[in-house]
């Protein structure tokens, strides 16, 4: 049970090694100790892991998610200590030379230009003490370097051990492997040649440097030798290096490609033997994937999940835009791989197997709500009073609970956001320039302080002028009275991120349909993302010109010249904002001088 306290609490997700921490009021953090037997293995005595949030509930969803992770690391971690993996492939003569003058070229790289910098920066003394070091190190790695046992002294194997955690991971290397001894005395070798050629750069000498004579510092090295890594294990990669390279959404859109591409191909085929013919084989299971597969027939494989949707009569396929969108991704897939040198030519790029997800034609615009939906909608019970905000909020009563549901809709209907932008704001993100209060629109808080918010592109980066109704509504003293909570930083902390897909937006989504069914009695064909073109119809109405409309949008595309109104053209904006009207609609029972 984890308690609401700054002491440790035990957090049962992992039982017995895993642990949810708090010190002095920061963020939480999880810690999870790993097994002795484990260590070997996972090279740690512990995991922590940051979850960069002070509010325990969040921290409660977060820490599940991430005890999930590290409960997978120890059964891998498991597996192989039982032997459970299959047998390691050994690497080719061609493999191991590739590998060597990769470590080689970049560490002698990396030593020439700090030697460099040495001799511009410190007195001849210290290049004197510095040198005479390196001696000792070469002479000590050189004596290793003619001994067959791998694991003598930590000096031998720190360099192997640092190229494999880091450019050299994708190889697979055990470290009890033959294929580490081998790469150990090269490595070794190696690292001797690299500080003779350091010394003589430092004393202004010739002599030690002799070996490997077809390496420098700028030499260019040939995409690596084919490697027969199997789609299993490539696809782990990839998702790896999305997760750390991309923002959480990126790698969740990918989780359904990946999937059927694992189960229609398996994964324990050669990635370098797929085809184009295995590719259309995809391709076509993708166009009978159920809507929502991963959710409405969760633990199935692809090809039982479409049987089930069958035999269920269930028609809902995947949308052709849709379709076309799992194409590209599938396409990027094999583009990383290239790219790694995993293979030479991408199976997925076709012209055939792009017309295979030609998208049709889209004809309707998006349906904005009528005026009677729009005004059913803030004239709803949680606008007019309601029991609470929580299960009663189309239920009229004597309450005004003025939180995160009740004012995003109307921050978007009179500023154009986006649902995720709204919901993910920070009290610090409602900032004032002169006297012109506005919303700031963006991912980190400032360069030190990151945040679990998203943002769609840098177009949408943007500052907002607060709109006029909204002043008359109380938002500001909102703001105010949230600044005063130490708890959370977050200006709606009753709206939930989504363990899923790491967004606000996805739950408060599923709240607003509910919502829109009690307030209107029926489902309008509008949606919240509606708010987002009445607001842009709004502007074109008002004559507002198209550079203000977009920078107030977020729609300008990247490095165009109308970005400069996001950040020193407040008073132009708020002038534009202002315009922004609802004929008919009126929410002057918002105001808060009306309030009882």
């Amino acid at each position: 049970m984890i308690h609401p306290t700054d002491t440790p609490a035990t957090f049962s997700a992992v039982p017995g090694h895993t642990r949810l921490f708090r010190r002095d009021g920061g963020t939480y953090y999880l810690r999870a100790k790993i097994p002795a037997a484990l260590r070997p293995i996972i090279r740690k005595t512990e995991e922590r892991i940051s979850l960069r949030t002070k509010v325990l509930k969040e921290a409660l969803t977060k820490v599940k998610i991430e005890s999930l992770r590290v409960d997978r690391e120890f059964a891998e971690a498991e597996a192989r200590l039982k032997g459970m993996n299959p047998p390691q492939r050994k690497l080719s003569g061609e493999e191991v030379a590739w590998i060597f003058a990769d470590f080689f070229v970049k560490a002698d790289r990396d030593l020439m230009t700090w030697t460099e910098k040495a001799q511009e920066e410190l007195p001849p003394n210290e290049i004197n003490c510095i040198a005479d070091d390196l001696i000792v190190d070469a002479i000590a790695l050189d004596s290793f370097s003619k001994d067959s046992h791998p694991h003598e002294s930590d000096d031998g194997a720190r360099f192997l051990d640092a190229y494999l955690r880091g450019e050299g991971k994708r190889w697979g290397i055990l470290r009890d492997s033959e294929d580490y001894k081998l790469l150990l005395r090269k490595f070794r070798q190696g690292q001797v040649e690299i500080s003779n050629r350091s010394i003589d750069k430092l004393l202004g000498k010739h002599g030690r440097g002799k070996q490997f004579a077809e390496f420098s510092p700028h030499t260019i090295l040939p995409p690596p030798p084919h490697q027969n890594i199997l789609l299993g294990k490539y696809l782990i990669e990839f998702m790896e290096y999305q997760k750390s390279a991309h923002a959480q959404n990126t790698p969740a859109s990918y989780k359904l490609p990946v999937r059927v591409l694992k189960d229609v191909l398996g994964k324990h085929t050669p990635l370098a033997s797929i085809t184009r013919q295995d590719i259309e084989k995809v391709c076509e299971t993708l166009k009978q994937v159920p809507v929502n597969m991963t959710q409405r027939y969760r633990g199935l494989s692809v090809e039982k999940a479409i049987q089930a949707a069958e035999r269920l009569r269930d028609d809902r396929r995947i949308s052709p835009r849709t379709m076309k969108n799992y194409y590209t991704l599938i396409v990027a897939i094999f583009n990383y791989a290239i790219d790694e040198g995993y293979i030479k030519e991408n199976p997925a790029r076709s012209r055939k197997l792009r017309g295979l997800f030609k998208e049709e034609r889209r004809t309707a615009k998006r349906a904005l709500f009528t005026p009677e939906e729009l005004k059913a909608i803030f004239h709803a019970p949680l606008y007019t009073g309601c029991i609470d905000d929580m299960r009663g909020y189309n239920k009229e009563g004597p309450n005004h609970p003025k939180r995160g549901k009740y004012w995003v809709p109307l921050l978007a209907l009179f500023h154009g956001l986006r649902s995720n932008e709204a919901c993910q704001l920070y009290t610090e993100d409602i900032g004032q320039e002169g006297e012109i209060p506005y919303l700031n629109i963006r991912e980190d808080l400032d360069e030190e302080r990151k945040t679990e918010k998203r943002i769609k592109n840098f177009a949408s980066w943007r500052k907002i002028p607060l709109h006029p109704e909204i002043l008359k509504m109380g938002f500001l003293e909102y703001v105010e009275e949230r600044k005063k909570d130490p708890s959370s930083l977050r200006l709606f902390p009753t709206l939930a991120i989504s363990k899923n897909t790491a967004r606000y937006s996805h739950v408060f989504g599923k709240w607003f349909r509910y919502f829109l069914m009690a307030a209107c009695g029926y489902r309008p064909k509008a949606t919240f993302h509606s708010f987002r073109h009445h607001f842009r119809t709004a502007l074109m109405n008002a004559g507002v010109s198209r550079e203000l409309a977009e920078a107030l949008g977020g729609w300008s595309p990247v490095g165009s010249s109308e970005t400069e109104y996001r950040h020193s053209q407040l008073p132009t904006l708020l002038e534009a904002i202002s315009k922004v009207e609802y004929p008919g609609l009126d929410l002057s029972h918002l105001y808060i001088q009306q309030e009882k």
